[in-house]
């Protein structure tokens, strides 16, 4: 679980996730939204979306590229920020307490 579970509500990692990439599918009982890998910029033209994200679990993964993490770094990611860079941001934007760093990244 990432520090995203801990703090935000599911219907706020659902709507963040959205925001990073082009969701095609939600399976809602598993907890799950599919879309195009924005790591590997996947193309809408692509006949199969490779990428998935686990509201539910935090966790995302791209069966194409093999790209996974949570929330914070899919974030991270798509913004091309640095880990702590990334992290401060991430946890200003959704008024997220700085002091577990050390123990979600």
């Amino acid at each position: 679980m990432g520090i995203a579970s801990k703090h935000l509500p599911e219907a706020e990692r659902i709507r963040i996730a959205r925001e990073l990439f082009t969701v095609r599918t939600q399976e809602a009982a598993k907890g799950e939204i599919h879309g195009y890998c924005p790591i590997h910029q996947e193309s809408e033209r692509s006949a199969s979306p490779s990428f998935s994200y686990n509201y539910k679990q935090d966790t995302y993964h791209c069966f194409s590229c093999g790209a996974s993490g949570d929330l914070l770094r899919l974030w991270t990611e798509v913004k091309g920020l640095g880990q702590k860079e990334g992290f401060k941001a991430f946890c200003d934007a959704y008024a997220i307490p700085h002091g577990e760093r050390t123990a979600d990244l």
